[in-house]
């Protein structure tokens, strides 16, 4: 049912079956994530409650008729039982959101016009300059300024650029000495790993995304790829040392296993339960970055596109660019997996390059560092370096310093190594690290 009034449009069922799809499955509030706001509804019990799973969605906490009715001090209680008995479920709340979103916009293009005629006796030039700033707002919902000057960044560029020359880093600490001291920590940025199948690129982030968290950072890990007991479990097993074979076959004292799942349940790491695309992954971000520190994407091929219609090359690089985005805009550090195309495995190098890119979208134009992984011991069996890992930095816009790393497992953690394995000793550190 719609309801008109005097400049005012909106859908009554619509936004009650969006608060009762949300009450009947709280999942489905990461439907709409940053595309229904508070203000998108008319009814002003409807946006309370709204309001309130949002808090509640934010706050780590259930959304539930007995929640809700806290969270709201018991004001909507009558609102809450009647929407209760509608038979709504979370598999169309983005329809229903849809409709809600059309008649607040239409609610805003009205006032836009109310506010239009108000300024009819202004000279021409000037008030369609207003009508124009007036859809604008509409359009965006938000005006935001995006422009700065120098001074509205100078402290903070003097401070960075003292902190570097003091030796400490400037981003999230990793602890592994090569990493932090390149990178000067890992800072905003969409980061790339890169490689053929069997580089070790998920254990790679997984080894990364532990680090950090075991240093404060506070993670977002999107396992796309694989199925979410899996990568909990290879996550237990780099914890205690070793692959998942080893966590099955291996003998090890069961206090072992323990401290890991102790330590693991400690680490401030959070995973994505289902697959997204690169835009609900980002209003999902945008509506908890308080939570986050740092995304991790394995991996890119297994985004949803927006447009199953597209080209695969259209599909990746606009799940590209919303990362990219993303990232920019957020002051996030991203970490986002991709696989290199076969073509490495016609040629006698089999080491990747970063024009092995080019088909996989924009991502060396959009990068801001590139990982290309390798390890030489799949392809070579009597290979000299094995169990080591080649890292290959082919593009660092954070320092625009190249090298090529190698590490290995030791001691239940990742440690930089020379090409033959040598460990190399880190130094001591005598300065506090300091993120973002």
């Amino acid at each position: 049912m719609s309801v008109k009034t005097k400049n005012r449009v909106f859908d009554q069922v619509a936004e009650d079956a969006v608060i009762a799809s949300i009450l009947v499955e709280p999942k489905s509030l990461l439907k709409i994530y940053g595309y229904l706001s508070p203000s998108d509804f008319y009814n002003p019990s409807a946006r309370e409650v709204f309001k309130a799973c949002l808090s509640l969605k934010a706050e780590g906490k259930a959304i539930d008729i007995v929640t809700v009715n806290e969270k709201t001090e018991n004001k909507y209680l009558d609102y809450i039982a009647s929407v209760s008995d509608i038979l709504a479920t979370g598999i169309q709340i983005k329809e229903y959101a849809k409709i809600v979103k059309k008649y607040a916009n239409y609610r805003r293009f009205q006032e836009a016009l109310d506010r239009a005629k108000e300024i009819l006796p202004d000279e021409l030039e000037d008030k369609l300059t207003k009508v124009v700033g007036y859809l604008r707002d509409i359009a965006t919902s938000e005006a935001q300024d995006f422009v700065f000057k120098f001074s509205d960044v100078k402290d903070e560029i003097l401070e960075q650029i003292h902190k570097i020359r003091a030796g400490q880093i400037i981003g999230y600490k990793t602890g592994i000495y090569s990493i932090d001291s390149l990178f000067l920590g890992i800072q905003s940025g969409l980061y790339i790993v890169a490689g053929r199948p069997h580089m070790g690129k998920t254990t790679f982030s997984l080894r990364l995304a532990i680090q950090l968290a075991r240093n404060g950072c506070r993670v977002l890990y999107c396992p796309l790829e694989d199925p979410n007991e899996a990568v909990m479990k290879k996550n237990i097993a780099l914890l205690m040392g070793m692959d998942l074979r080893g966590l099955y076959k291996t003998k090890y004292a069961k206090a072992e296993l323990d401290e890991a799942v102790r330590e693991f349940e400690k680490l401030p790491i959070k995973f994505a339960w289902r697959k997204f695309t690169a835009k609900q992954l980002r209003y999902y971000v945008e509506a908890y970055r308080e939570d986050f520190d740092c995304v991790f994407i394995d991996q890119l091929s297994h985004i949803i596109p927006e447009d199953e219609k597209d080209q695969l090359r259209i599909q990746l690089n606009k799940s590209i660019r919303e990362i990219k985005s993303m990232s920019k805009e957020l002051k996030m550090p991203v970490f986002l997996l991709s696989q290199i195309n076969r073509s490495v495995e016609h040629r006698q190098e089999k080491r990747p390059l970063l024009s092995d890119l080019k088909e996989t979208g924009n991502l060396e134009e959009d990068a801001d560092v590139i990982m290309l992984l390798y390890r030489d011991e799949y392809y070579n069996k009597n290979s000299k370096y094995k169990d080591i890992l080649e890292v290959n930095i082919a593009k660092n816009k954070l320092t625009d310093e190249k090298t090529t790393l190698y590490f290995k497992e030791q001691d239940k953690r990742l440690v930089s190594v020379t090409i033959d394995g040598q460990v190399v000793p880190e130094p001591e550190e005598d300065t506090d690290d300091v993120g973002f």
